[in-house]
């Protein structure tokens, strides 16, 4: 249609109204479904807030820990979603497509923008449309609101993201376990789990562990990330630490490459680290925060689509707050400046 990539909001409403109105994919029809996005996306959608320089959860400006559905700013990102609902921008029934409803209509041509991941995104859906020449997909940056702003947050994760493993009082076979825990750090376990099995999902050329066609170019016609996960567990998650050559491979299109490079622009100064809280803290955290979220989730959507007001945004925050949340933060205030005193 003769537009760039939106780089601002602004232009996120100019490009998503060119895909209601005009033909973008040349088949006489406009993009039934301008924008994408889960009910999951919805309750932490950074890819969005940040543009208005606040996070979707608990997060930092100047070491003072705030929570950002309760900000104004977010509120003005709330009229936003309302107004590009409204207007039919975003999917109307978005609330109600789960992982094979989004499948379907990426596949079918429906979507203009949507919310994906560089493997599990743009590598499954260029695979899955791989007949097809006219579909293409490109990673859109972080929106800001003024033109030429670096991104103020995006997606990041600290080195240790808090999945890991326990052993109970009920394993039956604690040292076994164990041996198996400490397996995958060894030369030969961290081979296993990022690559699977020697001469059949992976050989050594060169001495680098490359990846065979049977993940690569699978017969079975998998996207990479479904080929690889029979075989390995590095496209998704465990105790083991992530070979970089992984990744080398993982994002073989030029297209994940890209998308790789432009996610890394934000400069991702709010975000909270990786803090630690006391027994007791995460106990009284954990009991506060699920009525919180529970109840934040229901009136997200509630707000966007309409069936609740925003003028009566202030009874939300107000509501949250006696809920406990000022509790709640001084907890990861605590948290975050016993985190400070250790640097």
């Amino acid at each position: 249609m003769g537009l760039e990539a939106p780089e601002t909001i602004e232009e996120w409403e100019t490009v998503l109204r060119a895909f209601k109105e005009q033909d973008p994919n040349g088949n006489g029809k406009p993009d039934e479904i301008p924008y994408l996005h889960s009910q999951t996306d919805v309750n932490r959608n950074f890819l969005l807030t940040g543009a208005w320089g606040i996070g979707t959860n608990f997060y930092q400006v100047d070491g003072k820990v705030k929570f950002g559905v309760i900000q104004p700013e977010y509120k003005e990102y709330l009229e936003t979603m309302h107004r590009w609902y409204d207007e039919g921008l975003i999917d109307r029934d978005y609330a109600a497509t789960d992982d094979k409803l989004k499948d379907a209509k990426v596949t079918n041509n429906q979507v203009g923008i949507f919310i994906g991941s560089t493997g599990g995104g743009i590598g499954k859906y260029l695979t899955l449309m791989k007949d097809d020449p006219s579909f293409q997909l490109a990673a859109l940056p972080y929106p800001t609101r003024v033109k030429g702003e670096r991104p103020i947050v995006g997606q990041k994760d600290a080195v240790f993201n808090g999945l890991g493993a326990a052993i109970t009082v009920d394993n039956k076979n604690p040292e076994a376990t164990v041996k198996w825990l400490d397996y995958a750090y060894s030369e030969e376990g961290s081979y296993l789990f990022n690559f699977g099995i020697e001469g059949e999902s992976y050989n050594w050329v060169d001495g680098y562990p490359k990846y065979s066609d049977t993940v690569m170019k699978n017969p079975d016609g998998l996207p990479v990330n479904q080929a690889m996960s029979l075989y390995a567990r590095a496209s998704y998650a465990g105790p083991f630490v992530q070979d970089r050559r992984y990744m080398e491979q993982y994002a073989e299109r030029p297209e994940q490459r890209e998308s790789i490079e432009i996610w890394m622009k934000p400069v991702n100064q709010i975000h909270l680290p990786l803090l630690s809280l006391t027994s007791e803290e995460s106990s009284k955290f954990s009991s506060i925060m699920t009525d919180i979220n529970t109840y934040k989730d229901e009136m997200l959507s509630k707000f966007i689509m309409g069936t609740v007001s925003l003028d009566t945004f202030d009874n939300f925050v107000s509501t949250i707050k006696n809920m406990g949340l000022d509790e709640a933060i001084a907890i990861q205030q605590a948290a975050l400046d016993r985190y400070h005193a250790r640097q």
